[in-house]
């Protein structure tokens, strides 16, 4: 038996009272922004008592905000969730690459699983009260959304938002604990990592087309008239 093996057996024994195990958490603050950045649309969650109430919304990273800095979203103000979010604990969660990765894809025998990339937030959450701050939040996050090379610029003076910025609640959370499991085969020899690596990228969009268009025109042929 290799070093690295014997090593990597060490590693697994040792981590398994810990969830996620060692090999699994994510200790930079850089990589959890990175992520944030690059996967924006996360799932809200709030609980009290025995309801919970789940949302999913794209959120904006604030540095300039407190340690961690603050995630910045908007709702609509029907949704029922919009009563449990000031002055609350809020969870946020945002899911990066994720993949399954077969035996078959192992230089060596390995048990099926599936790889992932995920950031969870959990902060403290506040309704924005000023519309003019809600409008400017919707403008920058609309900035930061678009990169094609001719970016749709969205202005205050836009007729559409102001017809419906009373409809919208924008809120910020102050952001108290993270944490990121980031599962990429750590535990695997390098060959096998560098192999999940590569299955975990070429699954990235791979059967999304086909999808989408089986949704969709299901989608539009309820609404044929």
């Amino acid at each position: 038996m290799s070093i690295e093996v014997r090593k990597l057996k060490t590693r697994r024994l040792n981590n398994m009272n810990q969830y996620p195990p060692e090999h699994h958490r994510e200790d930079s603050f850089k990589k959890i922004v990175q992520t944030i950045k690059a996967f924006p649309f996360a799932t809200l969650v709030s609980a009290q008592n025995n309801d919970s109430f789940i949302t999913h919304v794209p959120l904006m990273y604030y540095p300039d905000s407190g340690e961690h800095g603050k995630l910045v979203g908007h709702m609509d103000r029907n949704n029922p969730h919009c009563g449990y979010l000031n002055k609350r604990q809020i969870k946020a969660v945002f899911h990066g690459p994720n993949s399954y990765i077969s035996p078959n894809d192992y230089l060596t025998s390995q048990l099926p699983t599936w790889n992932h990339i995920t950031v969870h937030i959990t902060g403290k959450c506040k309704v924005i009260e000023s519309t003019n701050e809600v409008k400017r939040s919707i403008m920058r996050m609309t900035e930061f959304l678009e990169t094609g090379d001719n970016p749709f610029i969205l202005s205050g003076d836009n007729t559409k938002m102001n017809q419906i910025i009373n409809f919208i609640v924008g809120f910020e959370i102050g952001i108290t604990t993270w944490e990121g499991k980031f599962k990429l085969s750590q535990d695997k020899n390098e060959k096998d990592r560098i192999a999940a690596k590569l299955k975990l990228i070429s699954n990235g969009i791979k059967g999304n087309e086909a999808f989408i268009e089986t949704i969709m025109d299901e989608e539009s042929a309820e609404f044929i008239p």
